[in-house]
């Protein structure tokens, strides 16, 4: 079974765990949610070590942050 966290604040960040092995298998932050092009969101695949960051992106608000996390992990 795997388990999606969200810590919402000033960023988001968001981890995919394995359990019951609390093993984390992917995490995103999404920083400046809300400011006009100046977002930047960073994923890391942690299984992997792949990572990507986008800067200067619009990202409205959490569920969009959320969604990009979801649209990255897929394209895994």
């Amino acid at each position: 079974m795997k388990a999606l966290v969200a810590n919402v604040g000033s960023i988001l960040k968001i981890k995919l765990f394995e359990m019951p092995e609390e093993t984390a298998l992917c995490k995103a932050r999404v920083e400046r949610v809300a400011s006009r092009d100046k977002t930047i969101f960073t994923y890391v695949n942690l299984t992997t070590d792949r990572q990507y960051c986008l800067e200067w992106q619009c990202i409205q608000n959490y569920t969009a942050g959320t969604r990009m996390f979801l649209y990255a992990l897929a394209s895994n």
